[in-house]
């Protein structure tokens, strides 16, 4: 009698074990291909929610001789953006002076600290970070990873197959939304002829960025 409550109890402890390990494992990351138009769905979702409001975007640049890695930092900046026709960056790296684009108006930090003016005949466009744009190359497959309520969908552009299948030309799209849907993070790999090249920004999104003209020496 004492053997079998023992047989019981182990089997009662095991089936909470499988069930316990079957609800992680739908709720782990998994992957599922989506439509191009199940993705729109994503990025509209996401703007939807923030609108054109202000945001930061830190990116990062690296290298890497395959995609594999090792990956090298190669350069980041950090830019401020209104949409849709202001937009403020500085560079860590590559060019350390800061400049601002106010609709047609260009202004570049000088050395010697001034700010120098530029006009542009085309005005300056600034998008929201989850505005649907194309792809090139043009053919497409994209894939739907959950963990949770977060999304992760993984955008892969691939040459047409006139152009043949140079994995070289591919190039690879990472867009990652946080529990609300909301898109902080894009990740764009691809390859330059020489090395292989990955672009990460990831999206602070702040109503209270401002961004005016400088003040510009009229002497």
């Amino acid at each position: 009698m004492e053997l079998q409550e023992r047989y019981s109890t182990m089997r009662v402890v095991w089936l909470c074990i499988c069930s316990v390990l079957l609800i992680a494992s739908s709720t782990i990351a998994q992957n599922n291909a989506i439509t191009e138009t199940e993705f729109h769905g994503f990025l509209k979702a996401s703007r939807a929610i923030t609108g054109d409001v202000a945001y930061r975007n830190r990116q990062s640049f690296e290298i890497a001789n395959q995609i594999a890695g090792p990956w090298r930092a190669d350069g980041s900046s950090v830019s401020e953006a209104i949409p849709p026709d202001r937009f403020y960056t500085t560079y860590s790296s590559g060019q350390p002076s800061p400049s601002i684009y106010i609709g047609n108006n260009f202004y570049s930090k000088q050395h010697d600290g001034s700010w120098k003016l530029e006009v542009s005949e085309h005005r300056a466009i600034v998008p929201s970070p989850a505005v649907i744009h194309g792809f090139d190359p043009p053919r497409i497959e994209v894939e739907l990873q959950r963990d949770g309520n977060k999304a992760i969908v993984t955008v892969i552009s691939k040459p047409e197959a006139s152009a043949g299948e140079d994995k070289k030309k591919w190039r690879t799209y990472i867009y990652r939304f946080d529990d609300r849907g909301v898109l902080v993070e894009k990740t764009s790999i691809g390859h330059t002829g020489n090395n292989w090249v990955k672009y990460t920004d990831r999206f602070e999104y702040d109503p209270t960025i401002n961004i005016v003209a400088p003040l510009i020496d009229r002497l």
